[in-house]
């Protein structure tokens, strides 16, 4: 992760937004987006075991975290 970017811990996944201008990153049960400068846009807690994968919907609306736990959970983050 770029030094602008801080997480809390070992980022396991990231995810860039189609437009290029978001990233998403997921750590421990967290999933968090920064916008393309590194300031902190949302952080999403929901997952009971460590978060493995994040992904972008093709129209840049939701991400898809999947977790440990065995779910997937969709967000979205200007909502």
């Amino acid at each position: 992760v770029p030094p602008a970017y801080k997480a809390r811990g070992d980022v396991w996944s990231l995810a860039l937004s189609p437009a290029g201008d978001r990233l998403a990153g997921c750590w421990d049960d967290r999933v968090t987006v920064w916008d393309a400068g590194g300031a902190e846009v949302r952080e999403y807690a929901g997952h009971a075991a460590g978060v493995r994968a994040v992904a972008y919907h093709p129209d840049g609306t939701a991400v898809a975290s999947a977790g440990l736990d065995g779910r997937v959970i969709v967000w979205h983050p200007d909502t």
